[in-house]
């Protein structure tokens, strides 16, 4: 009979025991709401961390990305006046033409390279300052001993200052062929 005694007295704790396991009470749902809210602010807060730095870092310009800055934000064209050519020398060593600029950025200079019909090049800078969708008549006076002969392109490159930098854009403005004299 002891051992009846004994095996009852296993299973009476044995059901106490899980009793007392399932009168626990898990988290309430408030409180599981409030972690899993914490939780997503805290991930929200470590991707947002990451997602800056990345952007930081990535928008470094280094000189592609100059280039690509120049294609967005500097937009130059020249103005061709009714029955004139959209650049005139008036002498063998001047070019003058009236320059348009985009509305994003200032021009702070104009490079220019003239080619003649024997492929001799002459460069030119005028610094000028060539405000947001302003309009500017433009002379570049090359050296005195400068002959161009017969031009057959002038190409424009506006200068900007990029994060203290200046950038040439050098797709800023297509290409001029329509040269004649003053």
């Amino acid at each position: 009979m002891r051992l009846k005694k004994s095996s009852k007295k296993k299973e009476v704790n044995k059901l106490r025991n899980k009793q007392i396991i399932l009168n626990k009470k898990a988290v309430s749902p408030l409180i599981a709401t409030v972690l899993l809210m914490a939780f997503a602010v805290a991930l929200g807060a470590i991707v947002m961390t990451w997602g800056k730095n990345y952007v930081t870092q990535t928008t470094n310009l280094d000189e592609p990305n100059k280039q690509i800055a120049c294609s967005y934000q500097v937009r130059g064209e020249l103005i061709t006046p009714p029955g004139k050519n959209a650049v005139c020398t008036p002498t063998t060593n001047k070019l003058t033409f009236i320059f348009r600029n985009g509305p994003s950025m200032d021009v702070q200079k104009l490079k220019v390279t003239a080619i003649n019909d024997q492929n001799m090049v002459f460069n030119g800078n005028q610094t000028i300052l060539i405000g947001k969708a302003d309009i500017k008549n433009v002379d570049i006076q090359f050296s005195s001993d400068t002959n161009f002969g017969n031009l057959r392109q002038v190409i424009i490159n506006p200068v900007i200052e990029y994060n203290g930098q200046e950038v040439i854009c050098t797709d800023a403005v297509n290409p001029v062929t329509d040269i004649g004299s003053c």
